[in-house]
C-alpha cells in the first residue's frame, strides 16, 4: 500500500542536505499531486543581510519547483524553529508530512498536533 500525503511541509535551512532533500521530495509531490510548503525560519532578532540571502536562496529554489511543475507555497518565518515547524505551520497548512533533518526530528517526533498525528520523516542523505 502506497501512503500518498496531500500538504508535505520542506523546512530548508540553507544546508545542502536540506537543499538536497528539498529536491527529492518534488518528485514525490508531483507524483501524489501533492501541495508542498516550502519554509525557512529565522530568529525574531535575525539579521537583515541573512534574511536576503534566505530571500535568495527560497527564491531560486522556487524556480526549480516551477519548472518541475509542482505546487508550491514558500514564506520565511520568524520565531522559534520547533514551534513555527510543529504547530504553527502544520495547524496554518494542514500538513500530514513534515520532511526535515534529524535533530528537528529528535524533539518533534510523532507528535501529536491538535488532535492529529503528523507524519514525520528523516531527510535522506
Amino acid at each position: 500500500m502506497i501512503i500518498e500525503y496531500q500538504y508535505i511541509l520542506l523546512p530548508v535551512d540553507g544546508s545542502q542536505q536540506s537543499i538536497d532533500s528539498f529536491k527529492r521530495r518534488i518528485s514525490e509531490g508531483k507524483q501524489w499531486n501533492s501541495k508542498l510548503y516550502f519554509v525557512h525560519v529565522v530568529k525574531e532578532d535575525g539579521d537583515d543581510i541573512l534574511v536576503l540571502q534566505r530571500e535568495s536562496l527560497l527564491n531560486s529554489l522556487e524556480d526549480y519547483v516551477n519548472n518541475e511543475g509542482v505546487s508550491l507555497h514558500k514564506e520565511i518565518l520568524y520565531g522559534d524553529l520547533r514551534t513555527q515547524i510543529a504547530v504553527v505551520s502544520v495547524d496554518r497548512w494542514s500538513i500530514d508530512l513534515v520532511v526535515m533533518r534529524q535533530y528537528i526530528i529528535e524533539q518533534m517526533q510523532n507528535r501529536m498536533i491538535k488532535g492529529k498525528q503528523l507524519k514525520v520523516r528523516k531527510a535522506r542523505k
